[in-house]
């Protein structure tokens, strides 16, 4: 018996994987991943990083009285690995990565169409050393929602 395939999930979580990886002020990016544990194995030399991510809180479903179909809520998390010898370095460029996620987000909030509209959360973010290295993390919530039928 075959396993089944996410219709939904997945192919949010690529849309705006898509979104991030076509957006030019993202170009220095050296790794995207959508597994958690591979983004945490992330060498120096591969940062900077973006993951896309599922929030632990991944989803909820409403019903829409209105039209009679669902509201399906998606919630993501745009992660961020950066690194440096200086410590304002480090930090300046995390904040520049967030702007770049939100940016990418704002100029196109329906994700090629696949979402009726995605918005910003929070940018949360911890500083930290790793070696003689300054490590900058940020997560940025994106949430979004679609009609399903």
């Amino acid at each position: 018996m075959a396993e089944p395939v996410s219709t939904r999930y997945l192919p949010v979580r690529d849309a705006l994987l898509a979104a991030l990886q076509g957006w030019p002020a993202l170009a220095g990016v050296k790794r995207w991943v959508t597994q958690e544990g591979v983004l945490a194995q992330t060498a120096a030399s591969q940062a900077p990083a973006v993951g896309v991510f599922y929030a632990p809180l991944a989803g909820e479903e409403r019903l829409s009285w209105a039209g009679g179909g669902r509201d399906h809520s998606y919630y993501l998390e745009v992660r961020l690995v950066v690194r440096s010898l200086d410590s304002q370095e480090c930090e300046d460029t995390l904040f520049a990565y967030a702007e770049a996620v939100e940016d990418a987000v704002r100029a196109d909030p329906t994700l090629g169409g696949r979402v009726r509209f995605a918005a910003l959360g929070s940018l949360r973010r911890v500083a930290g050393t790793e070696g003689n290295a300054f490590l900058g993390q940020g997560v940025v919530e994106v949430s979004c929602e679609e009609r399903v039928e």
